[in-house]
This record gives C-alpha cells, structure tokens and sequence, in this order.
C-alpha cells in the first residue's frame, strides 16, 4: 500500500500515512484538495486534488489559513490538513452504525499473533516504558507529568504494527511531542475517577475500624469487621477496573485521533459505557495474563506485559479505531 508525507495546517510534516488514512482525513474535513502531500519516496511536493487516487475524494479547496496575529486568541493547533481537532460529537458521527462492544477473545488471539509477530519491538517498547516510568517517579510529580505522554507512545507503536504500518521504539516519545496537554489530562482525569472508585474501600476500612473496636470490647472475633472490610474490597476493585478499563481508550483516543482531553474523556465514556462488562473483563484477563507471567518465574512477564498492552490496543481498534485485517 503506498505512502504518504502530508504537510499540516501548522506547517509540519506527518506521516508516512496510508491511502486511506488520507482519505478518511478528507472525509472528517481535516484535509482538502490543497492538502500539500508526496509520496514518501519522491522529492516534490503536490496538491492533494492533483492525486488520482484522491480526486473523487476532494471538492475545490477553501483558501489557506491565514498567520495567526499576535496577541490574538489562538485556537487549537491543527490537525494534519488543516482541519480543527475532532470533537466528540464528530467522532459519534463517525463511528455511527459501528457495534459499541468487542470479543475479549478475539482481543487475546489478535493481541497475541501481534505481540508473537512483532515480540522485540513490542518488548523494547514496553521495558522502554517501565524504564522512563522508574526515571519519571524519581522527580517530583514526573510521573503525573510523564505516564499520559508514555502510555500515548506506548499505544501508538501497537496500533501501528497492528495496522501493519511502520514504527520503531523512539515512537514512544511522540506523545510528548503531539499531544502531551491532551495525553496528560486523560490521565489525570482517569487516576480521579479510580480514586472514587476507591472511595468504598476507605469507608469500609474506616466502618470496620469502628467494628472492630466494639467486637474487641465485647470479647467477640472479628467477624463483622472482616466481612465489611472484605465486601467494600471487593466492591472497590471492581469498580476501579470497571472504571480503568473503561477510560483507558481515552489514552490512545487523544492521540490516534487527535482530540483535546476533554472531548477524548467524553467520547470514550459515551462508547464504552454501552460494553462497560465488556471492559471490566478485558481489564480482569490483562490481569490474570500477568498474574500467570509472574507465575512462570516471572519470565513470563516479557510476554505478558506487552500481551495486555496489545490486547487493549484490539479491543480500541474495534471500538474507535480503523478497520484492519484479521
């Protein structure tokens, strides 16, 4: 499949971008016949309209956008073509008609031929992750800063590979570089809602303190005490990978398709609040993966690590990603 360089309303470079990327981009209106554009292997640069491949695809071009003036109000940068960030709405119009679930199965077996298919790159990335991870919590509020950007990285070389489009482990810093504001905002909002997710668990622990101070003083075991304390914990830990498996698309979501926090949050909740089981067991099995990788004197966890990342990275890709190839 050929590819392309595509020049953005802000002036840079993206890319290498597939044929239809491209026109998906034009169909959402972030690109136009006057997209600039080449394919990767040429040296001059063309309008998007002067493409054959492309012309039913474009109507006639709107003028360029004008220099931003100084000390005027600026809009988000733009997106690849010029068009502005996706919004949640438009993303609903997009994904219209498009089933609101996934197979967890299906995650498992494509997550893992695409980890068995691309297991160094896959392997690197994530002890890439773990690594900048453990330099990031060293600084004050580095981790806060910097799990956002990584994770963002992180997915892209996954959904990359699993389009079976190019990537290298380096991808990992382009969070940092296209979308950290919104990368860091769905982090943040995600550790805030499995805080309150939490919130059973601290009640229970603070009833059962209560409890087992009246059990003690009455010479009886503690009985109640641990039944609260074991039922708010359980409680909690489904609510929190309920939650967690929920919002995690958000991640990907900023970056994949280029949306400010805000309406990535927005867009994930609205998708994946219709498979919500769904999503609560995709988060169960990433952990149970795990769980059998330590078993395995935890060599198994180099398979296992990058297995949950990949099987996330399917299950988006069902719900808001581009269609690919079994």
């Amino acid at each position: 499949m050929s590819q392309y360089i595509i020049i953005g309303g802000d002036g840079n470079e993206y890319g290498p971008v597939s044929t239809e990327e491209v026109r998906e981009w034009v169909q959402a209106g972030r690109a136009n016949g006057d997209t600039r554009i080449k394919p990767v292997d040429a040296e001059d640069w063309g309008r998007l309209r002067d493409f054959p491949e492309f012309e039913p695809n474009v109507s006639p071009g709107s003028a360029p956008p004008l220099p931003p003036v100084e000390g005027a109000a600026q809009s988000p940068p733009p997106l690849p073509g010029g068009g502005p960030l996706l919004t949640a709405d438009q993303l609903m119009q997009e994904l219209q008609g498009r089933p609101h679930t996934f197979s967890v199965g299906e995650c498992f077996s494509r997550g893992w031929r695409l980890v068995m298919d691309n297991f160094g790159l896959l392997l690197l990335t994530v002890l890439a992750l773990m690594g900048l991870s453990i330099v990031s919590a060293l600084v004050p509020f580095g981790q806060l800063v910097c799990a956002g950007p990584l994770m963002g990285g992180t997915y892209y070389i996954f959904l990359k590979r699993l389009r079976n489009e190019p990537a290298e482990v380096g991808n990992i810093f382009v969070g940092f570089r296209d979308a950290f504001m919104p990368l860091f905002l769905v982090n943040l909002f995600m550790m805030l809602a499995i805080f309150a997710g939490c919130i059973p668990l601290i009640g229970g622990a603070i009833v059962g303190f209560v409890t087992g101070i009246a059990e003690a003083s009455a010479g009886s075991p503690p009985i109640f005490t641990i039944l609260i304390i074991a039922l708010s914990f359980i409680i909690s830990m489904l609510l929190v990978y309920t939650i967690w498996g929920m919002l995690i698309f958000g991640i990907p979501l900023a970056l994949d398709r280029r949306m400010e926090g805000v309406e990535a949050f927005k867009a994930t909740w609205r998708i994946t609040k219709n498979c919500w089981g769904k999503c609560l067991l995709l988060m169960i099995c990433t952990v149970l993966v795990n769980f059998v990788g330590i078993l395995v004197l935890c060599f198994g966890m180099l398979v296992t690590m990058p297995l949950s990342i990949a099987m996330t990275a399917v299950a988006y890709e069902h719900l808001f990603g581009k269609r690919t190839p079994k």
